[in-house]
């Protein structure tokens, strides 16, 4: 099963206990300091995940048994020192990657790449709404944003017209309440940084 030209690794995983608890075995068994037993933990299962992203099964499985997995990543008796966390021993053929799938398959990528989207959105729009409100602030004089916690006044606040109500789109609802917010602001902003009298 092909599932895409690269792998997930999470930022987390540095400090996920199963990792930390391999990091440890890597440190005992092989004498290595914990920093490179980090890094040899890191890249023993990014080299098994990128042979699993090619060849895994829907189960969770690979055609490789714990010689062959040894051999694939050039340690004497590393298929149980991964331990039953990233890879399960099935037979002299089978090994199981526990739960691959699940954070390396497609759905998971397709999700990956849906909140990355999302959240490029949002920084966008807020940048946009952030962009507005200093034009604004710049058009009217003020020499300060105003202070986004403050009430609005009564007085300041737009009634709701006729046009509002009954939107048919929850896209022009969005837009014409950050409309009504940048007027609000606009209005509110009418006396900040002039002098009194």
């Amino acid at each position: 099963m092909k599932n895409g030209g690269y792998i997930l690794i999470w930022k987390s995983t540095l400090t996920n206990p199963n990792f930390l608890k391999l990091v440890k075995r890597i440190e005992l068994s092989q004498g290595e300091s914990r920093a490179a037993a980090e890094s040899l933990a890191l890249g023993y299962l990014t080299k098994l995940w990128l042979v699993a992203d090619s060849h895994i099964r829907s189960d969770n499985t690979l055609d490789l048994g714990a010689n062959d997995v040894d051999e694939l990543l050039g340690v004497q008796g590393i298929a149980q020192l991964l331990g039953a966390d990233y890879l399960e021993v099935l037979d002299a053929n089978c090994v199981r990657l526990p739960g691959w799938l699940e954070h390396n398959g497609v759905l998971a990528k397709k999700q990956a790449r849906a909140a990355a989207r999302q959240e490029k959105h949002r920084n966008a729009v807020a940048l946009q709404d952030e962009t507005q409100v200093r034009d604004m602030v710049q058009r009217s004089g003020a020499t300060s944003l105003p202070c986004p916690a403050l009430p609005i006044p009564a007085q300041f606040k737009t009634p709701p017209t006729p046009s509002d109500e009954g939107a048919p789109t929850a896209k022009r609802r969005r837009y014409g309440k950050r409309a009504k917010n940048l007027e609000r602001l606009a209005a509110l902003m009418t006396g900040i940084g002039k002098p009194t009298t």
